[in-house]
């Protein structure tokens, strides 16, 4: 039994949150990384780690984070206003319908920390029917569960529902990838640095998750969420990139009638430029 047909709102509220979308740029004359304003648990948050800690100028990289809306992401990348972006797995497989000449090179998150916080007097999933839901903001990830005053507990996790469901693959366009493979690879490697440097440098990533979202210093939210990432394993700092996740993202899309069902992932993949990223940081 499919997913969606076991409890559709979940499916639902993650594909509705994993449409936000981080970007980044490559500027003519040097590197220049632009990224989208969120929090740890939206994979976001380490690209500011990594800024702050001059990471990514040990790779010839100038990195400026900015907020790009969601719904920006496809048309800047498309346009050439930016070169790479951090797509989730729908918008992902739409841009390459769309015709786009677009290029997968790795995958961030590979595991979801969503969840559903109820009431004490819901006890199982049927007893949601009828009642009314509320949603964080795409990409705000909101941990009630760290807010013990608020009596609430969870119900499901996100993750043992939609196990496959890969977030946040790292999306350019196919001249970029032709023309500047170099920069593309130097990009990823301190795109790994970052990552590494924030899921283990918890102080450091909890207090740049508390300026950058303006919350107070007692708000247990940004320490709940790094807890709930490294728990889980959602981040994968190497960028791993599993096909089976999208081709099951491929077959989960096709039963609703979104995407064809013969459609094939494996056409938009390149793992070249991740691998000489990891070997660049590796060392020899």
């Amino acid at each position: 039994m499919r997913c969606h047909r076991v409890l559709p709102i979940v499916a639902g509220v993650v594909l509705g949150m994993l449409l936000y979308g981080v970007a980044l740029g490559l500027a003519q004359e040097r590197p220049t990384l632009l990224a989208g304003h969120g929090t740890l648990s939206g994979s976001i948050l380490p690209l500011w780690v990594g800024a702050e800690a001059k990471l990514f100028e040990k790779h010839g990289l100038q990195v400026k984070p900015i907020y790009l809306p969601r719904a920006a992401g496809r048309p800047a990348l498309l346009s050439g206003d930016i070169q790479i972006y951090f797509s989730a797995g729908p918008p992902l497989v739409q841009m390459r319908l769309g015709g786009a000449d677009v290029v997968v090179t790795s995958c961030v998150v590979h595991t979801l920390t969503s969840k559903i916080m109820v009431t004490p007097s819901i006890q199982k999933v049927a007893d949601l029917r009828g009642k009314v839901l509320a949603v964080a903001n795409p990409g705000s990830a909101s941990d009630f569960a760290a807010h013990t005053e608020l009596g609430l507990k969870n119900l499901a996790h996100a993750n043992d529902i939609l196990p496959s469901f890969v977030s946040d693959c790292i999306v350019t366009r196919g001249d970029l990838w032709r023309k500047r493979f170099d920069d593309l690879v130097g990009l990823l490697a301190a795109t790994m640095n970052a990552y590494d440097h924030a899921l283990t440098h918890k102080a450091d990533t909890v207090g740049l998750a508390r300026r950058i979202a303006k919350l107070p210093a007692a708000d247990p939210m940004p320490a709940a969420n790094f807890d709930e990432v490294i728990s889980n394993r959602s981040i994968s700092p190497t960028l791993e990139l599993d096909i089976t996740k999208l081709l099951w993202l491929r077959d989960f899309l096709a039963d609703e009638g979104l995407i064809d069902a013969d459609f094939e992932p494996g056409t938009m993949i390149d793992r070249s430029a991740r691998e000489r990223a990891l070997a660049r940081i590796k060392g020899p």
